[in-house]
């Protein structure tokens, strides 16, 4: 494919031309831990980067990134992306250890940020001057285990999903759960009745789709299809992540052309599930991921995108019925997180 062919592409120097946000993990003094491109033809042309540590996963909130640092006391930021560059408007700690997810609510009055090691989450009502000091926050911190007694034995938050503006769910790899939280009228979040997945799962990243959401097992490899039915979940699909037969830590997932992408860790590839109108699913192809270790999928700009966290590098593929075809590639060390 030529450059000019890729969508979403752009000439040099165009003002038009699509940005990318890429977090990656860093050392203590996180230099350069986020970096802004702009996509020019089939290149990444760097534009901007900011000193952040870690930076696992960001999300877009009101024209603003709000970026958690992975560290043993984390932090949520919320950052200015600007036509001078990137820079830090407010930062707190998130009273938890390892933030590793932060998400907004679909009206925008929250940021809910997920703790790994600790089994936390941060509900913090969004700032509209971009302060987060002064922020009204709540923590709830979870007990659980599993019966990995290196991965589960405890509980571990690693992704917040907004069902609606007020309920929002948690995959707790630990304890093999998904955790409703819902907020009060004041704004504190209260844990409902969790949905409960098979022992060892280790939920990691759910899709919703209606009364539907699929959801990933890093520890099991597979992906599990859920149907609503008043207020009860009940497993409409259930598929392996990959068909190597090897063993596979799936990371992202993410909906994709009426169906899903799960990137896998150990096989290092893209597996692309049917997702049926009744709620099963079944593999349809997979494909390697042009590096190590990919941590995180995105698509947009009729590409998918890849942090390939292992090899130390961003990857865009056009998909197509014969596989996915690569277009770009850019250095970024430790790369964990895209951004569109």
């Amino acid at each position: 494919m030529n450059a000019d062919q890729i969508p979403g592409g752009a000439g040099p120097g165009s003002p038009d031309a699509p940005r990318i946000v890429v977090g990656r993990y860093t050392d203590a003094d996180g230099t350069t831990g986020l970096h802004r491109f702009r996509l020019e033809g089939a290149s990444l042309v760097p534009e901007a980067s900011l000193d952040l540590p870690s930076p696992s996963w960001a999300t877009w909130v009101d024209g603003r990134i709000a970026a958690v640092s992975e560290l043993p006391d984390s932090r949520l930021t919320l950052v200015g992306s600007e036509p001078t560059g990137l820079r830090v408007l407010s930062s707190i700690p998130t009273g938890g250890a390892d933030a590793c997810h932060v998400a907004v609510s679909p009206g925008g009055e929250h940021l809910a940020v997920a703790h790994y090691t600790s089994g936390s989450v941060l509900v913090v009502a969004n700032p509209v001057d971009g302060n987060l000091s002064d922020a009204e926050r709540h923590l709830v911190t979870f007990d659980g285990r599993g019966p990995d007694p290196e991965r589960q034995a405890s509980a571990h938050a690693h992704q917040i999903t907004w069902l609606d503006g007020s309920t929002l769910l948690v995959s707790d790899l630990g304890s093999d759960l998904l955790r409703p939280l819902t907020l009060s009228a004041s704004g504190v979040p209260v844990e409902g009745g969790p949905i409960t997945l098979p022992s060892g799962f280790g939920p990691r990243h759910v899709v919703v789709r209606g009364d539907d959401l699929a959801v990933v097992g890093e520890l099991s490899g597979e992906v599990i299809a859920l149907r609503r039915r008043g207020d009860t979940w009940t497993m409409s699909g259930r598929v392996a992540a990959t068909a190597t037969g090897r063993p596979v830590e799936p990371s992202g997932l993410i909906a994709h052309s009426g169906g899903l992408v799960v990137a896998n860790r150990l096989t290092d590839t893209l597996a692309f599930l049917r997702w049926s109108p009744d709620g099963s699913l079944s593999l349809d192809a997979e494909h390697p991921c042009g590096g190590a270790m990919p941590r995180d999928i995105a698509s947009g700009h009729g590409l998918l995108w890849i942090a390939l966290q292992g090899s130390g590098e961003v990857v865009a593929f056009t998909p197509g019925p014969g596989g996915p075809t690569e277009v770009l590639r850019h250095r970024v060390e430790g790369a964990a997180r895209v951004l569109l």
